[in-house]
């Protein structure tokens, strides 16, 4: 039998039949209540007289072996005895699953207890995780590099994010690598071909299957982090990983999305390629795989966007051998996949200026 009184839930589990009573056994289960000091527990049940009743406390659903005997005495029942649980059931006010307002914004945070998650109620931005309160409701960072600059020792991971803001399109997860290359990169898409000029999801982060995330038509470039591999990317076992700091001003600013529909080639890079780093899995002194893609992070040639190719064809990502010279007779991503010019899959990250 469950019997939930005050600040705690008894129930009643076994039984075993003694010469002079009949003993049992009650379960003391934390109800999510404040119960500090002392609390005192009414039993409401009849038994016999003579009966002995044994606590155990459950805290936090854990239950615990109290060696206490509470005695009912003879002619009385346990409806008529008084438990005393002081220093047994301590459920702090942060962790009684109440909201307690006196203390607390929202359930278990805010206030005096910690900051609460993107979506609670919060009063000022101290009751924020994001440190972002606004209209009673703690909001997201704008993007990955946002929640980095407001704690830099923050790991890679999904985080919610609300590029518009308030008012604007609903906050949406992505997946934010916060250690490579300085941290604070957004994964935009995931995919082996065809981009998409859709808006791109806000429920798929991409980061282990081939999707385009909603961070593809929302965050402004400033630098791009590309990830290759001729096999789907899945966690970090991409083939290669390059960095772009700080793209072409033609780029700067634009979303991909905007980048892929301009209608024109854009360039990413400096034509001498001083802003590109690449990881440890491209070494430019020795044979990469993908010479279309080594010429473009190793040598002169630099990335577009939008590259036109022989026969009218347009590229996504294509290259140049100048700014200003056209070199048209090339491979481009994602008209031809599946030889040694570029790599099958792309994976790219976006972050906006630091």
């Amino acid at each position: 039998m469950r019997i939930n009184i005050a600040l705690l839930s008894l129930v009643f589990l076994t039984g075993c039949i003694f010469p002079s009573a009949f003993e049992q056994e009650i379960v003391l289960q934390d109800d999510g209540s404040d119960a500090d000091g002392d609390t005192e527990v009414g039993v409401d049940d009849t038994t016999e007289v003579g009966t002995d009743v044994e606590t155990d406390v459950g805290d936090h659903g854990e239950t615990e072996v109290v060696d206490e005997v509470v005695d009912v005495p003879a002619g009385e029942t346990l409806s008529d005895t008084v438990v005393d649980v002081q220093d047994v059931l301590d459920v702090p006010t942060c962790e009684n699953g109440n909201f307690d307002p006196a203390g607390e914004t929202d359930v278990d945070c805010g206030g005096s207890c910690a900051p609460c998650g993107v979506g609670s109620a919060c009063l000022a931005p101290s009751d924020c995780v994001s440190r972002l309160c606004t209209s009673g409701f703690c909001q997201a960072r704008g993007s990955c590099l946002q929640w980095l600059r407001l704690n830099g020792a923050l790991v890679d991971g999904v985080y919610p994010i609300d590029p518009d803001g308030v008012g604007g399109m609903d906050a949406f997860e992505a997946y934010c690598n916060m250690t490579a290359g300085g941290g604070g990169w957004t994964l935009a898409f995931n995919v082996e071909t065809l981009i998409a000029l859709q808006s791109g999801s806000t429920t798929q982060v991409c980061y282990n299957e081939s999707c385009i995330n909603a961070a593809y038509s929302t965050i402004p470039i400033a630098d791009l982090m590309f990830d290759v591999s001729n096999a789907s990317i899945v966690g970090e076992n991409q083939e290669a990983r390059t960095v772009v700091e700080g793209v072409h001003p033609g780029l700067f600013g634009r979303t991909l999305q905007k980048a892929f529909t301009a209608g024109t080639k854009l360039f990413v890079e400096a034509e001498d390629n001083s802003n590109v780093k690449n990881g440890d899995e491209v070494n430019c002194d020795v044979t990469t795989p993908w010479q279309t893609w080594r010429l473009m992070i190793c040598e002169h040639f630099v990335i577009v966007f939008n590259d036109l190719l022989s026969g009218g064809q347009s590229a996504f990502i294509g290259f140049d051998n100048s700014w200003t010279n056209p070199y048209n007779n090339v491979y481009g991503w994602d008209t031809v996949v599946g030889d040694d010019w570029f790599p099958r899959h792309f994976r790219v990250w976006v972050r906006e200026a630091q």
